[in-house]
C-alpha cells in the first residue's frame, strides 16, 4: 500500500475532525434534521496541495505545458472554471483504458496565467480518478469519498463533498458513516450524511447524472 493509503486508513480511523453537515443524500431520503456526528474523517484525503497555486514558468497556455512520452493528459471542462482544465498523469493504466488512480491538475482562469493547482489520488488501483458530466473531479478510496471542483482563486482545488467510514468496532458491527455534501457548489451549505453503507456506494448515483473515469491519452 502507498503512503496514501497508508495516510488515509490511519487518519480515519484516528479522526482529524468533527463533520457537522450534508445535503444531497438527506434531501433525497426526505430527512430534514441535521445532526452533529462525533465519529471524524479526514476531509482533502486525496488531495495533495503542495506547490498548489505556483505559476507554471514559461507556459503561456495550457498547451505549452510539457507532457513527456509514457505519460498520460487530458483536457477537460473543470467546474469553476470557464475553459478547459489539462490534467497529466505519470501512471496511465493501458489495462484499464488508459484510466489513472493518480492526475496533476493545471488551469489557466480567465486569461490569467497558467497554474498548477495540486495533485488528486485515489490511493488504490480498485478506483481510478474519474469525473461527472458537470466538471467535478470525483476520487473514492476504499474508505473515502470526495469531490473537488476549482477555488474561487483559481489557486487550488476545494472540496465539495466528503464522506468517509470507521469501523466502530468488531468485524460484525456496522461501519459508522459520517461527513457531508453540497447541493451544488461551494457556496450551498453542508449538512450531515446520515446514510449507510448503500448509499454510501451510491453517492455517485446520488449526487450527479454520470460519472466516468478519466480516459488519459498517452503520449
Amino acid at each position: 500500500m502507498n503512503k496514501k493509503g497508508i495516510k488515509l486508513i490511519a487518519a480515519l480511523t484516528a479522526g482529524v475532525f468533527a463533520v457537522t453537515g450534508f445535503v444531497g443524500l438527506q434531501a433525497a431520503r426526505g430527512i430534514a434534521s441535521v445532526e452533529t456526528v462525533e465519529y471524524a474523517i479526514e476531509e482533502n484525503a486525496a488531495y495533495d496541495s503542495g506547490n498548489a497555486g505556483t505559476i507554471v514558468s514559461g507556459a503561456d497556455d495550457l498547451g505549452d505545458i510539457s507532457i513527456k512520452s509514457g505519460q498520460g493528459y487530458k483536457y477537460v471542462y473543470l467546474k469553476g472554471l470557464k475553459g478547459e482544465a489539462l490534467l497529466v498523469t505519470d501512471h496511465p493504466m493501458s489495462d484499464l483504458g488508459n484510466t489513472s488512480i493518480i492526475t496533476k491538475v493545471y488551469v489557466q482562469k480567465d486569461g490569467g496565467p497558467v497554474v498548477y493547482v495540486g495533485e488528486l489520488t485515489t490511493g488504490t488501483s480498485k478506483y481510478e480518478v474519474s469525473i461527472s458530466d458537470n466538471g467535478v473531479l470525483v476520487v473514492r478510496s476504499t474508505r473515502q469519498f470526495e469531490t473537488y471542483i476549482l477555488s474561487a482563486d483559481g489557486k487550488r482545488l476545494e472540496v465539495k463533498d466528503s464522506v468517509g467510514f470507521v469501523n466502530k468496532g468488531p468485524i460484525e458491527d456496522p461501519a459508522i458513516y459520517s461527513g457531508y455534501t453540497r447541493a451544488s457548489d461551494l457556496n450551498s451549505p453542508k449538512v450531515n450524511f446520515t446514510g449507510g453503507e448503500n448509499e454510501f456506494y451510491n453517492l455517485e448515483k446520488t449526487l450527479f447524472h454520470s460519472v466516468e473515469p478519466i480516459k488519459f491519452k498517452v503520449k
